[in-house]
This record gives structure tokens, C-alpha cells and sequence, in this order.
């Protein structure tokens, strides 16, 4: 179950930070 959760969570955190960053790089433009 914690492997489980571990998984989704850098899943998550992979999405998020690529989006942000994504928008943060084309902000800078």
C-alpha cells in the first residue's frame, strides 16, 4: 500500500511540476 501510494504521489508531483514549469518557461519568454 505505501509503494502503492509512492508511486501515485511522484506521478503526481512529476505532472505538477512539469505543468508550473511549462508555464513558468513560456512566461519567460
Amino acid at each position: 500500500m505505501e509503494n502503492l501510494f509512492g508511486d501515485f504521489f511522484e506521478e503526481k508531483t512529476i505532472l505538477i511540476t512539469g505543468h508550473t514549469g511549462f508555464i513558468g518557461s513560456w512566461l519567460s519568454i
